[in-house]
């Protein structure tokens, strides 16, 4: 074969991979201590191009005042489905829990009182329509009869009341009729100081909080807080992702491993998935990415693991053909093997980066950014796990020597590859969601998965050199 470019590259890489190994390992370790301190944790926007979204956006810069007084939505509905939200026995209940949230000092220090200039009453942080018919009912809404609160509902959504607004408060199939108002739902309105909070997940963690106290007790009532804790639901839904990666992660090194019938192929493996998700989250959140995307956060990932195995398997198996079949060592193995795949790697992975660039003529932000997110990650798959790996595992293999396959032994190694694919699956789920963890998670799994048993594999084999090949 003469002796192209790409042929001496492979070759020049083959022969300093030791280094081009550590090179890799410290910058993929380095993106992903690097990438949670500088990543933008926000969520991108759905909203697609347009005139009305972008005077919505101007609308927003424009008006967007300093106070920081916030407001959260509940929904009230009856507990027995299709009854009356409106009815005395609900909004009795609703008012009792709307007062004991009141009357708690450590929600009434975070609450926010403000004046209705057109009914020149001062409403409470928690307010709703059950409030208002307590004040206007004798005697308050507890001691009135189910008709006094029906009259008194009707008074105070009749047309032209003071507080016909509060219709808007009910849901669109409200209705009014000679027996009174009917509503499957109302809502309340709840103002807050949100400057009383450390942080967006202080804040979201009182207003559980919140939520659970309108629950506590509640017979008649059954509420829910609307968007209340975007930030820790997300944060939730990452940790509750990180076992199905994982487990994903270490059946696909099992099946490396017995695939390839090589430990030393799964160790490598694992190693590159949680490099090359390092190296992904690093890389986005340098180029500005918002990493809260659900999309950059759960899917990429996935894409990146498949794409990734993929690249290394063929990297691996046309290198090992060139070793069986072209009867070449490691060191003529791996450039004739690369250079020979090399082409068609370069047109899988040119395709695919481009089908996922493709979603930035989208207008879309959050699906141009996860176009690049895509992109990003295919493409450190594709040098990690596709280039430097192959010649990472045959020349470890090499290193080590042959294991012994007979015996106790073969039980022995298949327990280890087990162990080392529930290590491994770990490192890269943690390096998915969690990177600062993943990279620590990296080095154990260096160090135990593949140093350790590297030297004592070799130990072993140069103590039986008749057991190896």
């Amino acid at each position: 074969m003469q002796e192209t470019r790409t042929y001496r590259t492979y070759r020049w890489i083959g022969r300093h991979v030791s280094v081009v190994a550590v090179i890799a390992v410290i910058v993929a370790i380095g993106l992903g201590v690097v990438g949670p301190i500088v990543a933008d944790t926000d969520e991108p926007n759905f909203d697609p191009e347009g005139a009305i979204y972008t005077a919505l956006a101007e609308a927003d810069l424009t008006l967007r005042g300093t106070s920081t007084v916030a407001g959260a939505l509940w929904l009230v509905e009856p507990t027995e489905s299709g009854s009356n939200a409106l009815d005395a026995a609900v909004l009795r209940e609703w008012h009792t829990l709307s007062e004991s949230v009141r009357s708690d000092a450590d929600h009434a220090a975070v609450l926010v009182d403000r004046y209705d200039a057109e009914t020149g009453v001062t409403a409470p942080g928690l307010m709703s329509i059950a409030d208002v018919v307590d004040a206007m009912v004798p005697g308050g809404i507890e001691a009135a009869s189910d008709a006094e609160v029906a009259l008194v509902l009707a008074e105070v959504l009749a047309e032209g009341s003071p507080f016909a607004d509060f219709r808007a408060t009910l849901s669109e199939d409200a209705t009014v009729s000679s027996q009174g108002w009917f509503a499957a739902a109302f809502t309340t309105q709840v103002v807050y100081d949100s400057a009383a909070f450390d942080g967006v997940a202080a804040e979201e963690e009182w207003l559980r909080s919140l939520q659970g106290d309108l629950r506590n007790g509640a017979v008649a009532t059954d509420s829910i807080g609307v968007g209340i804790d975007p930030e820790l639901t997300f944060g939730e839904a990452a940790e509750q992702s990180a076992p199905f990666i994982f487990l994903a992660v270490a059946l696909i090194i099992v099946l490396v491993a017995f695939v390839h019938r090589s430990y030393w192929s799964a160790v490598v493996v694992g190693t590159g998935l949680a490099a090359t998700s390092l190296a992904y989250y690093g890389t986005a959140s340098l180029l500005g990415l918002k990493m809260g995307s659900l999309l950059l956060a759960f899917i990429v990932p996935i894409a990146m693991i498949s794409f990734g195995v993929d690249f290394y398997i063929h990297g691996v198996g046309r290198v090992r053909e060139m070793q069986v079949e072209g009867g070449h060592g490691v060191a003529k193995a791996y450039p004739f093997g690369m250079t020979a795949v090399f082409t068609a790697m370069l047109l899988a992975v040119s395709s695919s980066v481009s089908a996922f660039l493709a979603n930035a003529a989208s207008g879309t932000e959050a699906i141009i950014q996860f176009g690049i997110g895509a992109a990003i990650s295919l493409v450190w798959a594709y040098v990690l796990l596709g280039q430097i790996a192959p010649r990472i595992t045959v020349g470890l293999e090499e290193f080590v020597g042959t294991n012994p396959t007979k015996g106790v032994s073969k039980y022995v190694y298949g327990l280890a590859t087990l162990v080392m694919a529930i290590i491994g699956g770990l490192a890269v789920a943690l390096s998915a969601v969690m990177p600062t963890m993943g990279a620590a998670a990296l080095v154990v799994f260096l160090v135990g998965a593949a140093a350790l048993p590297a030297v004592a594999t070799r130990c072993r084999a140069s103590s039986h050199p008749a057991r190896r090949s």
